[in-house]
């Protein structure tokens, strides 16, 4: 019992109140870690300094990143983004309502160079049916039922809320199993004539087909980097040229086109 006391006490003395546990002055560089609270009763984002301390809170944001302007722009909860300042005055504000569509992961604000302006991407899951996942080509002996499928997709929404570009992974697959599926190889062609479009039979069967964990933007190419839990690959895609200002449904359109197909995967040679 005295070592397990003694052994509390180290360990209190050396994180301390601010759980630092160690810091040398002469080598890290100077800065602030944004960090994620989940415990009951001090779930949000906390801006802590190199000394442990805590420099502001921002409560009930499950995940957030500071913007070069000074405001932080978070999740709260599984679908609603905020932006708002130091003192968590609200700016902006966006809830996803369409019961089908399950943001989860990443999401980041980015400078839509042909609306001029800032827009919101987030990632989320999209519901299918057992007669979708058959409609796109799904193995009907991989499984009884697919009910419960999910399939992600990446929206975009302008400062006003409004969706102005979407991209939908279901857009983008081929397979092999069903001929008459739109999505089909063809004659005399096999998947791998295919490197622009994703396999939907590809390895084990999960209703979470993709599982994506992150986005990026690269704003001198216009393209997207999206990573698959799934699948382990980054797909690249191309968001600026799929993009028409005050056309939503034209950018959805070229969104789920063959110019929507992925420019370029690494991460699994399958």
């Amino acid at each position: 019992a005295a070592s397990i006391s003694g052994g509390l006490l180290a360990y209190e003395a050396s994180r301390g109140p601010t759980e630092l546990i160690y810091w040398d002055r002469e080598k890290a560089m100077p800065g602030f870690q944004l960090i994620r609270g989940m415990s009951a009763g001090a779930r949000g984002s906390y801006l802590v300094d190199m000394s442990g301390e805590v420099v502001n809170f921002w409560a009930g944001f499950t995940d957030a990143y500071l913007l070069e302007d000074g405001t932080m722009f978070g999740a709260k909860g599984p679908s609603t983004f905020a932006i708002v300042n130091w003192d968590g005055d609200v700016f902006w504000e966006h809830t996803e309502e369409r019961e089908n569509y399950h943001p989860h992961h990443d999401f980041m604000r980015i400078y839509n160079k042909a609306l001029e302006d800032y827009t919101i991407l987030y990632i989320a899951n999209v519901d299918l049916s057992h007669e979708d996942v058959i409609g796109l080509g799904g193995d009907p002996d991989a499984i009884d039922r697919y009910e419960g499928t999910q399939v992600d997709a990446i929206v975009e929404v302008d400062r006003d809320g409004n969706v102005v570009w979407e991209y939908h992974f279901t857009d983008h697959l081929v397979q092999d199993v069903s001929a008459d599926a739109p999505n089909h190889v063809g004659t005399d062609r096999t998947i791998a004539d295919y490197p622009g479009r994703l396999d939907i039979n590809y390895g084990l069967v999960s209703r979470d087909y993709l599982h994506l964990n992150a986005i990026d933007y690269n704003s001198d190419s216009g393209h997207l980097a999206i990573s698959s839990n799934r699948t382990h690959e980054i797909y690249i895609v191309d968001h600026d040229g799929t993009f028409v200002a005050g056309d939503p449904a034209e950018s959805i359109r070229l969104a789920a086109s063959d110019a929507g197909d992925f420019l370029y995967r690494f991460g699994n040679p399958a």
